[in-house]
């Protein structure tokens, strides 16, 4: 059974928006060559809420076992250590 994986990320104070859509598309590309990633999306929220957490990831995974390789994967730990300059606090 697929499974997801979602994060609400917080941009940092002064932060242009046009970098943080270029990130979206970085991450996107490290996403795309974990085995067992079925689709992943990061972008702005429709509706965000007072707390700040204005942009959303969603990352589709095969199954459990895939979520289990995703995690420590070194092309998920290299677009976190991107997402870490440009994003204040996660959810």
């Amino acid at each position: 059974m697929a499974v997801e994986h979602i994060v609400l990320a917080k941009p940092r104070d002064g932060v242009a928006e046009q970098k943080i859509l270029g990130l979206c598309r970085e991450v996107e590309a490290h996403f795309d060559k974990i085995p067992g990633v079925i689709s992943s999306s990061m972008g702005l929220t429709f509706k965000p809420g007072p707390s700040g957490f204005l942009y959303g990831v969603v990352v589709r995974l095969r199954d459990k076992q895939a979520l289990d390789t995703y995690l420590p994967h070194p092309e998920h730990l290299a677009a976190g250590k991107k997402m870490q300059g440009v994003f204040s606090d996660f959810l």
